[in-house]
């Protein structure tokens, strides 16, 4: 599946169910494409993928590597068998490296009241200092060089799940707009002319970023450029601020009645903040988007 259709699938199953496509998102079969064989013939079952650095890499004497570290929000926990997890070498934050893990060799916790996104599963992982063969370990810079960015496509993903997430929350206030009025009018919502006004700006921006990005995206063949995949980084974070302003429109004006439970407006507002809490449109990913842009130099993994 290309980079676009699979943007594409997770974008549509996010519209019905931000679950499902941060699901789908998550999954790290692709991971594999640039490891080794024997690490691809150990692999069963769902990988789910963690761009979070949580860990460190130390070199052992007598072959392989010692793991441990701390993964935050790290989706389909539950049902995952294997995980890929973002480690950095001891000493040296920049040469960063993806760590292929069965669930046996971790620890997971569930996020014990989840905020939103409840489906998808998202926990805490832990490793207590283990030893990985060396083939388990799958090196960001190689893959960038062979053509295949390991984490650069986590950029889009997520933005394609925000993107579902405003879709259905703009089709949700439509529907409500159409029924209930504001201050006392007798008119309905939609035909306010600030309310058209704003909605038209919103909704002109969310498919000019959506657009935009499967622009950038469409654009990708076998091999991903340095300057593809920092364009897709930034069309991606332009395409999830356009989503998250789509969303908090309608989640306002939507007023006392998205604060009822089974409101189906507040269930998408409380999955996109869920999915803010992963951190891959950050501070720290702005930062690194911003300076890639201007010819900088980013750490391997950041983009």
């Amino acid at each position: 599946m290309s980079l676009l259709s699979r943007t594409r699938e997770i974008e549509e199953l996010s519209c019905s169910d931000g679950s499902a496509g941060l699901l789908a998102a998550a999954e790290g079969s692709a991971v594999l494409a640039a490891a080794d064989p024997a690490a691809v013939a150990e692999v069963a079952g769902y990988l789910t993928a963690s761009a979070d650095t949580g860990g460190v890499l130390t070199a052992r004497p007598g072959g392989g590597y010692l793991i441990a570290g701390k993964w935050d929000a790290v989706p389909a926990i539950a049902r995952a068998g294997w995980f890929a997890l973002a480690a950095e070498a001891d000493g040296d934050p920049t040469a960063r490296a993806l760590v292929l893990l069965s669930a046996a060799e971790l620890t997971a916790r569930p996020v014990p009241e989840p905020f939103g996104l409840v489906a998808a599963e998202t926990g805490e992982v832990v490793v207590d200092g283990i030893v990985v063969p060396a083939h388990r370990i799958v090196d960001l810079q190689a893959g960038i060089a062979a053509g295949f960015p390991l984490l650069s496509t986590r950029f889009p993903a997520t933005a394609a799940v925000a993107l579902g997430l405003a879709r259905g929350g703009l089709g949700c206030f439509l529907d409500f707009a159409r029924k209930r009025s504001r201050n006392g009018a007798i008119k309905p919502m939609i035909d306010d002319h600030t309310i058209q006004v704003e909605l038209t700006r919103l909704v002109t921006g969310l498919r000019a970023a959506r657009h935009l990005l499967h622009d950038e995206i469409a654009g990708v063949g076998e091999r991903m450029g340095t300057g593809q995949r920092v364009r897709i980084a930034a069309a991606s974070w332009h395409a999830y601020r356009a989503a998250r302003a789509v969303v908090e429109f309608a989640f306002e004006k939507s007023g006392g009645s998205a604060l009822y439970d089974g409101s189906a407006i507040q269930r998408i507002w409380c999955d996109l903040s869920a999915l803010d809490r992963l951190g891959i449109f950050g501070v720290a990913a702005e930062r690194a988007i911003s300076l890639a842009q201007l010819g900088r130099y980013v750490t391997p993994g950041d983009i």
